[in-house]
C-alpha cells in the first residue's frame, strides 16, 4: 500500500493539477492524505469536490509544513510513504520507479525538473543544481533532500518520526537521518517538475532567504540531535 502525503494552505492555483497528476498513478488501495492548514482560499472545497474514496481531506491548524507533515505521518497506512508539495506536479513514473528500489534503501530521493510558475524551464535537475552529495557533513553544509522528491518506508519513521523541535525543516531531518543510516537511495532522473514561485514555503532552490545567524543556528541544533539519536558520520 502507497500513502502520498500532500500539505496544503491556500493552494487553490495549484492544487487540482497536483492531485490529478498523483492520483492516476494510484492503486486503488492506495490512499492521498491532504492535510489542509487552514486555507482560506476555496482550497478545501476545490478538494471537496474532487470525487475518489482514495482522496482523505484532514483540515487543521498545523501552523505550518512541519507540522502538517509531523501530522500527516501519523496518519499515513502504507508501507511506502511519499511525500509532496500542493504546487508541483508529478511526471509519469513515481510511484513506479519504488519497485525497483533495492531492498537495504529506507528513504528514496528523485530528481525533478525545476520550471517557474509559467512552466519556464530553470533548471533541468534539481539534484545538479544543488551539487548534490551523500554524507552527514556534506547536507548539513547544504541539504539536497527537497520533500516533494521524497519517500520513505514505513519501517524508517521510528528513526525520524515524530520530528523534534528545532529541525528547520521536515525534509532536512529526514535526509540527515537517512545518511547517519546510510539507507538513502537517489534516483537520478526527474520524477516531479518542481515548481518556483513567491509563495514556496522553502526556499529549496536558489539563494536561501535566511540570515546567516540562523542557518549557523540550525545546523548547530540539527548536529546537536544527530549526535543524541546515533553516532554522526564524518562522511
Amino acid at each position: 500500500m502507497i500513502s502520498v502525503c500532500l500539505a496544503s494552505h491556500n493552494g487553490q492555483a495549484f492544487l487540482e493539477r497536483q492531485i490529478l497528476s498523483i492520483l492516476p498513478q494510484l492503486g486503488p488501495q492506495d490512499e492521498l492524505l491532504v492535510g489542509d492548514d487552514d486555507s482560506n482560499d476555496g482550497s478545501l472545497a476545490l478538494l471537496r469536490a474532487i470525487e475518489d474514496t482514495r482522496l482523505k481531506i484532514l483540515p487543521g491548524r498545523f501552523g505550518g509544513p512541519i507540522g502538517n507533515f509531523d501530522f500527516l505521518l501519523s496518519q499515513a497506512r502504507g508501507e511506502w510513504i511519499v511525500l509532496s508539495d500542493q504546487d508541483d506536479e508529478w511526471l509519469p513514473g513515481r510511484i513506479d520507479a519504488l519497485s525497483e528500489v533495492p531492498d537495504e534503501a529506507m528513504v528514496v530521493l528523485c530528481d525533478a525538473e525545476v520550471v517557474d510558475q509559467s512552466g519556464g524551464l530553470l533548471a533541468v535537475s534539481l539534484l545538479d543544481a544543488h551539487r548534490a552529495r551523500h554524507g552527514v557533513l556534506a547536507n548539513l553544509y547544504h541539504n539536497c533532500y527537497t520533500g516533494c522528491c521524497m519517500a520513505l518506508r514505513r519501517d524508517f519513521l521510528r528513526h525520524c518520526h515524530p520530528f523534534p523541535e528545532g529541525v528547520g525543516m521536515h525534509d532536512w531531518w529526514i535526509g540527515l537521518r537517512a545518511e547517519q543510516k546510510r539507507c538513502a537511495h537517489w534516483i537520478r532522473h526527474p520524477l516531479v517538475r518542481h515548481v518556483r514561485h513567491d509563495g514556496n514555503a522553502s526556499s529549496g532552490f536558489g539563494r536561501s532567504r535566511l540570515g546567516f545567524g540562523r542557518k549557523l543556528r540550525m545546523r548547530l541544533r540539527l548536529a546537536w540531535l544527530l549526535t543524541r539519536t546515533n553516532r554522526l558520520f564524518f562522511t
